[in-house]
């Protein structure tokens, strides 16, 4: 009887040893994992199929048109921390400054920031450089605030994703992606070539989100399905793929893209983006897609 209890326990630990290894080996669960989408990972959707006995992967198809992105723009922007009331009511009180993370600056959670901005400290010296604050720089007070706040807004370190629009969105802080998801897609529909789910994103928003992301030249190939844009920090260059065809590829320093953003506001650009998108308005006239000498325009008005 023990000899059959200890094989009918072996047998079950062994049963049970192979289904975890077959659940975590599967290739749907890494092309969505946060490594993979970024943030989009927490819209994945896992299950079961009894059917064909193995384990499901959904991941978010995202509306990347320019109104959607520049809304969730703003929001990430204005749920920053350093849109944080308490938080910045610190930084006042000791006449410190918010500034874009830097590539070479270790953040942990004790820092006073998120994954993108840190609160740094005054120069005392000319030759001193301002050094991320942490909760050894605040008195009790202080320190009572910034734990509640990171019970709140708990640490995440910044993890640069494979996929090209998930670096965009990390980019621009954008953090939550449920706002925008139009439906969750079986990751099986991936190719197997291709290690991150693909977006669907139009020339015109595309164009639109390289101006906004600072790219001093953009190169654009109809007939031949081309698109390039360049600048000092990164690329955007079209693949060839054998499954999908043309396919656009972001490479670059997120960091560095992020304190070039940061040097104007997420709203500005909303409101500019009429115009980032060649529509001119003349008072109630506007015109939308099409070109008209200014000649012509002149005499309408």
């Amino acid at each position: 009887l023990v000899a059959a209890i200890l094989a009918a326990a072996a047998f079950i630990v062994a049963f049970l040893q192979t289904l975890l290894e077959y659940m975590g080996s599967s290739a749907s669960r890494n092309i969505c994992s946060s490594s993979a989408i970024g943030y989009a990972a927490r819209q994945v959707k896992w299950g079961w199929s009894l059917g064909s006995w193995k384990l499901k992967v959904y991941y978010p198809l995202l509306d990347m048109s320019q109104r959607t992105l520049m809304l969730n723009f703003i929001s990430a922007e204005l749920n920053g921390i350093s849109m944080d009331d308490k938080m910045d009511s610190i930084r006042k009180a000791h006449d410190w400054a918010w500034r874009p993370i830097e590539s070479t600056e270790a953040i942990t959670a004790n820092t006073i920031a998120d994954e993108l901005t840190v609160m740094v400290s005054k120069k005392k010296t000319k030759s001193e450089r301002p050094h991320p604050v942490t909760t050894t720089d605040l008195d009790w007070t202080e320190y009572i605030q910034f734990k509640w706040y990171r019970l709140r807004q708990p640490f995440c370190k910044l993890i640069r994703p494979r996929a090209s629009w998930a670096q965009i969105l990390t980019i621009m802080g954008i953090r939550n992606t449920k706002d925008f998801t139009i439906e969750l897609a079986d990751a099986e529909t991936v190719p197997g070539s291709m290690d991150t789910p693909v977006q669907r994103v139009k020339l015109q928003d595309l164009g639109f989100l390289a101006f906004i992301l600072g790219f001093q030249s953009v190169e654009l190939d109809i007939p031949n399905r081309l698109f390039q844009a360049f600048s000092p920090y990164g690329t955007i260059t079209t693949h060839e793929s054998n499954v999908l065809g043309k396919m656009l590829r972001f490479e670059g320093d997120i960091l560095a893209f992020h304190a070039l953003t940061s040097k104007g506001t997420s709203f500005s650009a909303y409101r500019a983006r009429a115009l980032i998108s060649g529509r001119v308005s003349f008072g109630k006239y506007l015109s939308i897609g099409t070109h008209y000498p200014l000649k012509v325009i002149q005499r309408a008005i």
